[in-house]
């Protein structure tokens, strides 16, 4: 994640290793761009699906969405996430499925959930107008 947005030149906006939260209840996430006390309006997190059961491909993708409607619940929860998953790399037919199922989760609750090698959706994620408030004078 970090190769694709240093790449894209878009690095420099993010702050690496934030947690987001009140002191007590706290989310880690790889890249965010900071608001302001543990506030961000943007957020990007790896998460990995290359798991051995379905079952463990169910959880990780459960605690996940538990997380981040806990830090909705607190008001923390960042305008725009993105999830970059790394899907189960050998396909037998059950892991898909619960990777597709939890995939199709966390697109219904609001979150980007590309795979991992879709740099150009991350890029497109990851990109901040310099000044969106910025108007041109006639």
């Amino acid at each position: 994640l970090a190769r694709v947005l240093r790449k894209a030149h878009v690095l420099q906006a993010y702050q690496r290793s934030v947690t987001l939260g009140t002191e007590e209840y706290m989310v880690p996430f790889a890249f965010a761009h900071m608001t302001g006390d543990h506030r961000a309006d943007r957020a990007l997190r790896p998460l990995n699906f290359d798991l051995a059961t379905p079952t463990e491909i169910y959880n990780h993708g459960d605690d996940w969405i538990t997380r981040i409607k806990r830090l909705e619940r607190q008001g923390y929860r960042p305008d725009r996430s993105l999830f970059a998953l790394r899907p189960p790399r050998e396909n037998d037919g059950l892991r898909k499925k619960a990777f597709d199922e939890i995939r199709g989760e966390l697109v219904a609750a609001g979150f980007e959930a590309p795979v991992e090698e879709d740099a150009a959706r991350i890029i497109e994620f990851a990109r901040i107008a310099e000044n969106p408030d910025l108007k041109l004078a006639r």
